[in-house]
């Protein structure tokens, strides 16, 4: 039972840590990240999965402030979440004695 929570607490900060650098990448590199959205809408459409007016709304969405905001709040939920578990595990003692 404490192997699998800790697996998944593990699993949640590496997720956590993941939206953090995708966030950071998205900010700090927006050459790239629009690249990166340019070629994955153009690889859809040349698959004939989506059309070239729906490329381009997702374009848009996935280049504008949505997706940043979208990207920050799954780190700040994925980070107080792990604050909270950390706090409830102090508070009941589990942790007290690994320290």
């Amino acid at each position: 039972m404490k192997a699998t929570f800790f697996i998944l607490i593990g699993m949640l900060v590496l997720l956590t840590a993941i939206a953090v650098f995708w966030l950071w990448f998205v900010i700090r590199r927006p050459g790239q990240w629009a690249a990166l959205v340019d070629k994955e809408n153009a690889f859809w459409v040349r698959r004939g999965i989506i059309s070239e007016a729906f490329a381009e709304k997702c374009k848009r969405l996935e280049k504008g402030p949505v997706q940043k905001v979208m990207i920050g709040g799954v780190a700040v939920i994925g980070a107080g979440v792990l604050a909270k578990i950390g706090f409830l595990l102090l508070k009941t003692g589990f942790l007290a004695h690994r320290f």
